[in-house]
């Protein structure tokens, strides 16, 4: 996961209108809610986050990819899962 962490703050520090991030987790598929946990945390804590920040994120899985969704910064919405 140091690797999905690492990309992820590259991710944070750039200014997009939408940032994507896709990681491979067929092997565990549990594991899936927990890393979008864990990414909401990240963007909440990094001073630099805006409430217009807006993150597509994309877990693949034996299943097929799910989308949880990070819709703004340090004060918004996350973590809002598509596939619900």
């Amino acid at each position: 996961m140091g690797d999905i962490r690492d990309d992820f703050q590259k991710l944070l520090v750039g200014r997009a209108r939408v940032r994507c991030m896709i990681w491979d987790i067929a092997q565990k598929p549990q594991s899936d809610a927990r890393i979008a946990g864990w990414l909401a945390d990240m963007v909440r804590a990094y001073a630099g986050s805006t409430p217009d920040d807006f993150y597509l994120l994309a877990g693949y899985t034996e299943s097929g990819f799910r989308f949880p969704v990070l819709a703004s910064g340090r004060d918004g919405e996350a973590g809002r899962d598509l596939n619900q």
